[in-house]
């Protein structure tokens, strides 16, 4: 054999090898080729559906307030924190508090009563042993309100905290 034709050989270009033409020598010498591996199966395009392992999860609830108060009516809390202890393989991942005012007083004013309000939930949290990195607060003022300013219930309804837990529930795999 050349020297060129064993190169290609152990290169294991045999395919080279038999379209030159192989002598009388090379046909009894020349060891044969491994056949080129199988490719490999192709992904089928109804593939299993992957169950998710969690789901995001939320919990929502209010905090009243009396007129120009910052004080927590401890119960709506109390419900709150019932509801998202009954939460079953849940991980909360971060609590929102937001503080909403109606519009009596002025709008600084509110603007300020508003923070106070969040701000006193999230210690209410706290001392719940919610992680305080979790939790996230902010006051709108009288930006927001869900009901008429015009009545005194639509008042009382607008001077609350809105409350929402974020999570990952998990899930049992089938």
């Amino acid at each position: 054999m050349s020297p060129r034709t064993l190169a290609l050989l152990a290169a294991g270009a045999s395919a080279l090898l038999l379209t030159a033409g192989p002598s009388a020598a090379q046909t009894q010498a020349a060891p044969a080729a491994a056949p080129a591996p199988a490719p490999a199966p192709a992904q089928s395009a109804e593939a299993p559906a992957v169950q998710p392992v969690a789901q995001k999860v939320s919990v929502k609830g209010t905090a009243r307030f009396g007129l120009g108060s910052a004080d927590l009516n401890t119960e709506d809390g109390v419900k709150l924190m019932t509801e998202v202890r009954s939460m079953k393989n849940v991980s909360w991942q971060q609590i929102l508090v937001t503080g909403h005012t109606d519009s009596i007083g002025s709008e600084a004013f509110n603007q300020k009563l508003s923070e106070r309000r969040a701000d006193v939930v999230r210690e209410f949290l706290v001392e719940k042993n919610v992680k305080p990195e979790r939790i996230r607060t902010e006051g709108k003022g009288e930006a927001m309100p869900v009901a008429s300013n015009k009545t005194p219930t639509g008042r009382t309804q607008n001077r609350r905290v809105e409350i929402e837990f974020v999570g990952l529930q998990s899930m049992a795999q089938n």
